[in-house]
């Protein structure tokens, strides 16, 4: 599903964009779509996502990696954005009614909205054996929020009870 999400919004590049940097930082969409190139730190291989002056809420935003799927398209939005700003030309972008169409249009209905991308990307990893504390880290969640939520999908977390 993510990878019909990816070919089907190539006509659209800020969408394509979008999806691709929610998906792998599975951070939530404002934060994607408040991203400015000054938060992005390509030498350092990091994203911070918390902005500048927001007033700290219970939506922690980590420091989360540049993976190497998302680094050619972050250098693309960095070399764009003016003197740190918005990575998406303009600011203020708003990706839900995109997202949601986008995915209506692929026959995906009940995942229609972009945060599915989020838990995704945690469902995702947790299937491919990552540990649970880096997850929750990455989602800036805590181990118990990612074990309640996500728990049943961490593969090798009852096969260790065996050896």
């Amino acid at each position: 599903e993510l990878k019909l999400l990816l070919d089907e919004s190539k006509r659209n590049v800020h969408l394509h964009y979008f999806i691709q940097l929610a998906y792998y930082t599975a951070a939530r969409r404002n934060s994607i779509e408040r991203l400015r190139a000054d938060q992005v730190n390509l030498e350092g291989g990091f994203i911070d996502l918390s902005q500048p002056g927001d007033k700290p809420t219970k939506k922690r935003k980590p420091t989360v990696p540049i993976f190497p799927e998302i680094r050619s398209t972050l250098q693309i939005l960095v070399d764009v954005a003016e003197g740190g700003g918005p990575i998406f030309p303009g600011g203020g972008w708003d990706f839900y009614m995109p997202f949601h169409r986008l995915a209506v249009r692929c026959g995906l209905q009940t995942k229609a909205h972009p945060h599915v991308l989020r838990h995704s990307r945690a469902t995702h990893l947790l299937m491919d054996g990552k540990s649970v504390y880096a997850v929750a880290k990455l989602l800036g969640d805590t181990v118990a929020t990612v074990e309640r939520y996500y728990g049943k999908y961490a593969t090798g977390s009852l096969e260790e009870l065996l050896t």
